[in-house]
């Protein structure tokens, strides 16, 4: 079948002579091998390709060839048979050649890799990236050696160093069935252990939720699987900072609580921003000994197993909440002697970028994924009872009996707390805006004024207080702004139909199922301030402040509505309070405006004294004075033109400017003209019904000039009554009056007027 220049002899000399060594013994093997291969391959017929495979590539073996030797004998074959013919032949002689260069291929290729990994681990970079992706990985319990007890809390657990890296972990113990932990026979190990259980699924789901707000200001945290050891348990690692120390240490103190008069404190940044996350994810404890001070000036947060516990149902059970924990903890004590700062600002732009971050997808992917991660390796959630409350007294204890529980539980009570602080999140920026509060307020002893007022609303308090939101008054800024106070109302159950994951009963595999489930869901109303307001200084009897008073008056002077169209002047004719507080305010008012307007008169009497006293009086001097007093009283909206001439066509007007040139004539050695003409301003004031003006001027002469005065008028008058002049009873006396109420209620067109305008014209 083959050429007839090749032969069995030929060919074993051509194998012989590519192979052959200086060793006499491995030449004499070679020789040997060339001819059983020149054999099998002269007589090979042409369908027994696969048989010739195998007595090549047994001969082979025994010679351990390298690729070189092997090229040489293959260059020998396929050139003793070039012909198309013998192509099959050529590639069962390349086979062993073809298998050799893969593995030497790969060899190289694994060195190569091996070179790299060298490079990355000396490359602080690239150890940075392959750090992250070992971090975020499920590791093993013997990929772990135990270094000492976990020292902190009393979960289970211990400190580990990992084996490859040389980072330290605490490595938190949790059982992965609820009958495991029955086999404890301490009451109080075995009760723990049921806790670990509800503590380790809460560290595992927490960690990923908490590195999406705190960043690298919480530890990196996933599963271990067991050793064969602990077949029973799960472990939650956490990976320790670098430079660290808990906040109770930093502070001073070695019990784990806060030493509250460390002026160190004062230097420490990121607090605001841990307690925002504890508060959007229902963290319960919060405690010193839970947070960490990183080199020395930031604050970070560890140890997730009670989270979503203490959610929050609005702005004011935060605030209670926080404070109770703040007094429990030792942040209060220590905000109060100015040594920790909780800014409300920077507590209020925390919860807002929180806000944005966080969103219902993502937390249900975050909860999704690790549960699936529990259910992976074994876990059984059946027999964990979860907690939740949303606003003080205990919490509510849920029973889980599968991971369709614990994934509703979870989902619904996050994403029901994000809906909740993205209201507290509007509060607390309306207290960040808060205009003239001390600075001590500013920097955290907000939580504990609004904790122990009687109302946390941020405008009711504000109200209440005389503080200016924005430099305006507060109901003016709820006002313009639209601002309502929500109250809770009663909630409403609903059935709807919802997707689950659910077991199927015949082959046991996981699939979505639509079922029944019924939920309650709280409702909440929404008030204006004023009404709010109203109604609870009625209940507890208290006045309305004074920037209280004032909105209402312009309000109500004005004719002003809310943004449900109701006038400001009929929640006032409901309250009590109210109407007594304005009337109160009112006369206040009054009193002032007299104040005001009395001085603006004390240069007219000055004047008439000193320009006309030192000539003689006459009635027609004194007219003249008369005529500047009542201009001066129309200038200032107390009387009209109208008033005016009515009081002037009063026959008795004449008599009074009479009775006022006889007492300046009358000689009285101890009083001064001006005594006189005081006394004279204030009696006609009080005849017209303005009886605080009227008091201003008797005000400035003294009790014992006024008494000789008395005397003097009697003198003047002994057979005379002196009867009320210029106004009759029921005639100008009560218009002027009824002006003069009017004029006073009146207010300077400002923003609610221009609110109330823009009403009318929608109307």
């Amino acid at each position: 079948m083959f050429e007839d220049k090749v032969t069995e002899e030929s060919l074993e000399k051509q194998l012989f002579e590519v192979l052959q060594t200086n060793d006499p013994d491995q030449d004499k093997k070679i020789l040997a091998i060339c001819g059983n291969i020149a054999t099998a391959t002269m007589n090979l017929p042409p369908d027994r390709l696969d048989s010739y495979k195998n007595i090549y590539k047994h001969q082979l073996s025994q010679l351990n060839l390298d690729i070189k030797d092997l090229q040489k004998l293959s260059a020998v074959i396929n050139n003793s048979f070039p012909s198309n013919e013998y192509q099959g032949l050529r590639n069962v002689i390349d086979i062993h050649l073809t298998e050799e260069l893969v593995k030497e291929a790969k060899k190289a290729r694994q060195a190569e890799l091996a070179d790299k990994r060298k490079a990355i681990n000396e490359n602080p970079k690239f150890k940075v990236i392959k750090d992250m992706f070992r971090d975020k990985g499920m590791a093993e319990q013997k990929d772990f050696s135990a270094k000492g007890v976990k020292q902190a809390g009393v979960s289970a657990g211990y400190i580990a160093q990992e084996d490859v890296t040389n980072n330290t972990f605490i490595l938190k113990q949790f059982y992965k069935n609820h009958t495991d932990c029955f086999a404890i026979k301490d009451q109080k190990q075995q009760m723990q252990a049921l806790n670990d259980r509800r503590d380790g699924v809460q560290e595992l789901i927490g960690s990923g939720l908490y590195q999406l707000l705190l960043y690298d200001r919480t530890p990196k945290e996933e599963l271990v699987k067991p050793n064969q050891n602990n077949p029973k348990s799960l472990f939650v690692r956490s990976k320790f900072f670098d430079n660290v120390v808990q906040l109770s240490e930093f502070s001073g103190s070695l019990s784990g609580a806060m030493k509250a008069d460390n002026e160190q404190l004062q230097k420490l940044e990121g607090f605001e921003k841990v307690i925002a996350a504890c508060h959007m994810l229902g963290e319960l404890d919060y405690h010193a000994g839970n947070l960490m001070v990183q080199n020395g000036n930031t604050i970070t947060k560890i140890d997730h197993g009670r989270s979503f516990i203490e959610f929050h149902q609005d702005f004011p059970a935060m605030v209670q909440a926080t404070y109770r924990h703040f007094i429990n903890f030792g942040y209060a004590n220590a905000i109060r002697q100015g040594n920790l700062s909780f800014t409300i600002e920077k507590y209020s732009e925390s919860l807002k970028q929180m806000i944005t971050q966080l969103d219902e997808r993502q937390i249900e992917a975050i909860v999704d994924q690790r549960i699936a991660e529990l259910e992976k390796v074994g876990f059984n959630p059946k027999g964990i009872t979860a907690l939740a409350r949303f606003q003080g007294g205990r919490a509510q204890s849920t029973p889980i009996n599968n991971f369709a529980d614990l994934r509703l539980f979870y989902k619904e009570n996050i994403k029901e707390n994000l809906t909740n602080m993205k209201e507290v999140a509007k509060s607390a920026e309306i207290v960040s805006k808060f205009s003239n509060v001390s600075p001590a307020f500013k920097q955290g002893q907000w939580v504990e004024a609004l904790a122990r007022s009687a109302t946390q609303d941020p405008v009711a308090y504000a109200s209440h207080y005389d503080i200016k939101i924005e430099e305006k008054n507060a109901l003016q800024w709820a006002h313009e702004n639209n601002y309502q106070i929500k109250v809770p109302a009663a909630p409403i159950t609903k059935t709807i139909q919802e997707q689950q994951w659910q077991k199927n009963t015949t082959d046991g595999k996981w699939q979505e199922a639509e079922v029944s489930v019924t939920k309650i869901h709280k409702t909440t109303a929404n008030l204006d301030p004023v009404e709010y307001i109203i109604y609870a200084k009625d209940h507890l009897n208290l006045p309305l402040s004074q920037s209280e008073t004032k909105f209402l008056s312009q309000a109500v002077a004005l004719d002003i509505s809310n943004v449900s169209d109701k006038t400001y002047q009929s929640m006032v004719e409901k309250s009590l309070i109210a109407k007594i507080s304005l009337d109160q305010g009112l006369k206040k008012k009054m009193h002032d405006q007299d104040q005001f307007v009395g001085d603006k008169l004390v240069p007219v009497i000055d004047n008439f004294v000193g320009k006309t006293l030192s000539k003689e009086i006459t009635t027609e001097r004194v007219d003249r004075f008369y005529d500047k007093l009542l201009a001066r009283l129309k200038a200032e909206n107390y009387l009209t033109g109208k008033d005016i001439t009515n009081i002037k066509k009063d026959p008795d007007y004449q008599n009074n400017i009479q009775e006022t040139a006889n007492l300046i004539k009358a000689t009285t050695p101890d009083l001064t003209g001006g005594d006189k003409i005081c006394y004279k301003v204030a009696n006609f004031c009080k005849k017209i019904g303005l009886s605080d003006l009227s008091n201003y001027f008797i005000k400035k002469i003294t009790p014992e000039k006024l008494d000789k005065i008395h005397k003097i008028e009697e003198a003047l008058t002994e057979s005379i009554k002196i009867n009320e002049i210029l106004l009759k009873p029921s005639g100008v006396k009560e218009g002027i009056q009824t002006k003069r109420l009017e004029a006073v209620k009146k207010v300077t067109q400002s923003d609610l007027e221009v609110r109330r305008l823009k009403q009318r014209g929608r109307g």
